[in-house]
């Protein structure tokens, strides 16, 4: 039966795994959910968190609900998963996997090498293969450009491009009767509405000098990001290029320690 390794200890879980229903589908299939020592259960706390898949681009529209890109399935299969739709908290997946990055090494390759490295993407989640062109005496130069090129084309029908806000003049829109709106309404939320503006003028023309190598869709940050980043609609869309709803934020921007 076709289906998806959640690891490299397995187990094989349906393509239907995560989907229909909240469940704590972890503690379920997740192989570091089962560990049992003398002292009682020995699992991280994310295990007994039900979750489920969910549409992305709704969730960005309609819900402050936070969404996580899964990498469980095959490249090229953007599945998006939610806990606070089945009234869970993803604090404890968000807080394992940061502990798990930090933790990740690459030892002797960091310490003894200048090579870059890549992460192969061709394994079961839970491998964690690297490959060098540079260590053969050859060049990554193609597999970067090719790569490059290929993230660029993928979803939303190219480039999903988030605009934060409305400022004047480098991006806004009208209302029905005409006017230059300033603040934002449901038609922020609303993609046939256009965007217009120096920065909407400056990214049509970079597409026209590509001659069709790209194109450019434009839309909203998620109201999940704007929930976590109340303060900046700038930061927010930041985070949402973190978690995978979109490409590239567009926006008169400058950097900060959090972006």
């Amino acid at each position: 039966q076709n289906g998806v390794m959640l690891a490299a200890e397995g187990p094989c879980v349906n393509y239907s795994y995560g989907s229909g229903s909240c469940l704590k589908h972890d503690f379920i299939h997740d192989p570091k959910c089962q560990l049992i020592n003398s002292g009682g259960a020995n699992y991280p706390a994310y295990c007994i968190r039900p979750w489920c898949y969910v549409d992305a681009k709704s969730c960005m529209r309609s819900s402050s609900e936070r969404v996580f890109r899964s990498n469980s399935f095959p490249s090229g299969v953007d599945l998006f998963y939610s806990y606070t739709t089945c009234n869970s908290s993803a604090d404890d997946w968000v807080d394992y996997n940061y502990n798990s990055d930090m933790q990740h090494a690459l030892g002797g390759i960091v310490r003894s090498s200048s090579e870059r490295v890549f992460r192969s993407n061709s394994f079961p989640s839970g491998v964690d293969l690297f490959y060098s062109y540079t260590t053969c005496n050859s060049s990554a130069d193609d597999w970067v450009d090719y790569n490059y090129n290929s993230d660029m084309q993928h979803a939303l029908g190219g480039i999903a491009a988030a605009f934060p806000a409305y400022v004047l003049p480098y991006m806004y829109k009208r209302n029905p009767a005409g006017d230059i709106l300033t603040s934002k309404g449901n038609e922020y939320y609303n993609n046939s509405v256009p965007y217009e503006g120096v920065l909407i003028n400056f990214m049509d023309s970079l597409q026209h000098t590509a001659n069709g190598d790209f194109n450019v869709s434009y839309t909203y940050a998620s109201k999940a990001s704007q929930t976590l980043h109340p303060k900046s609609s700038f930061t927010a869309a930041i985070q949402d290029i973190k978690d995978g709803l979109v490409d590239m934020a567009v926006g008169p921007y400058w950097v900060t320690g959090e972006r």
